[in-house]
């Protein structure tokens, strides 16, 4: 209640209409993050993209989204919760990988592109359909599977339809 008098009276502006493009850039800078050669040019801009992306997810929840005059009413059916455990879920698995990959892996540029082809999607909502592409890891890397199966679970961004009761 008290969330939605200062929505709509003392902050009316949502800041939904940022956030699908704000995932998206984190999962830009996530792929970008795997395949820059330093540590320091791979996680002080990752780590900015997580912070400001934390801080927008934390002020979008905060709305009134089930409210009928909510400006932004998709956005109560956007995955944030789960995209943004995923991504830090990925960072993590990239990390151990990229410590125990060989020097000739390709794996991880090919993780890379797929997040690049997932944050294009992410943007595009309503149209393609989930990624089908297949990945394979270095069998001998402990962190392959695991990096498949979260790549796997990314959330698809495509609106779903709510389910309407017709026996009202």
């Amino acid at each position: 209640m008290v969330s939605s008098i200062v929505q709509f009276y003392i902050w009316p502006e949502s800041e939904a209409a940022q956030l699908q493009s704000r995932i998206s850039v984190l999962y830009r800078h996530i792929a970008a993050f795997i395949e820059a050669d330093e540590v320091k040019n791979r996680l002080f801009p990752l780590l900015e993209q997580l912070a400001s992306t934390a801080n927008l997810v934390r002020k979008v929840t905060n709305e009134p989204l089930n409210s009928p005059k909510h400006p932004y009413p998709q956005a109560k059916y956007w995955p944030l919760q789960q995209s943004w455990q995923e991504a830090l879920e990925i960072i993590r698995l990239c990390e151990g990988y990229w410590l125990c990959a060989s020097t000739q892996d390709p794996f991880l540029i090919d993780c890379a592109r797929y997040l690049q082809i997932y944050a294009s999607q992410i943007e595009s909502t309503g149209s393609g359909s989930r990624l089908h592409r297949r990945l394979a890891p270095d069998s001998d890397n402990p962190f392959g599977e695991s990096l498949v199966r979260a790549l796997s679970m990314l959330p698809d961004w495509r609106a779903p339809s709510p389910i309407i009761n017709r026996n009202r």
